[in-house]
């Protein structure tokens, strides 16, 4: 058995990011969302079904670039939460990502992104075990997870074939694709 990994993202000297997956949620997926934002109000929090993630690759590249744009104020929503979700979803319109990819009352796993100052990021490291078990499966990228996102992201496996990328090259597709939205 491997242990479970949580990505810590160095943003810049006072701020990090991090990315976790959790299983055996201690409530459902939204209030488990809710208690780790109460908990850690200084922290941006986003959590996702993990369908929609392809990869830790995937998510710390829409970390870096959610960070970015906030910190250039040049983000697609209000919120930097919404930005990440639209972000992840490709799409500007964020009731559109928000209804397609948002955590459903249903969702017994999650992917978890936090960002900013790094006292914050980690405590919340430390403290994950209160909303449930850590766990690569939400976050590890599978040939399932592979054909679901090429059709609901519309991508041809031509163009991943094109790729000069060949480690990660989903990822860094995906992260194309978001930082191309246009911004509010």
């Amino acid at each position: 058995m491997t242990i479970p990994k949580l990505k810590i993202i160095y943003l810049d000297d006072t701020e990090n990011g991090v990315i976790f997956g959790l299983t055996s949620l201690r409530n459902n997926a939204n209030s488990v969302l809710e208690m780790i934002r109460n908990a850690f109000p200084k922290l941006v929090v986003q959590g996702i079904d993990p369908i929609y993630v392809a990869g830790l690759k995937h998510l710390e590249l829409v970390v870096k670039q959610s960070w970015t744009a906030l910190k250039r104020d040049i983000l697609y929503a209000d919120k930097a939460e919404f930005d990440i979700m639209a972000r992840l979803a490709c799409d500007s319109q964020i009731s559109r990502a928000l209804d397609r990819i948002g955590l459903k009352s249903n969702t017994t796993e999650i992917a978890v992104i936090a960002m900013g100052d790094k006292a914050s990021v980690e405590r919340l490291s430390s403290e994950f075990h209160k909303y449930g078990e850590m766990d690569d499966k939400p976050i590890n990228f599978t040939p399932e997870k592979l054909n679901f996102l090429l059709k609901f992201h519309k991508i041809s496996k031509e163009l991943l074939g094109a790729s000069v990328l060949k480690n990660e090259l989903f990822a860094y597709t995906l992260a194309e694709k978001a930082a191309l939205l246009h911004t509010k």
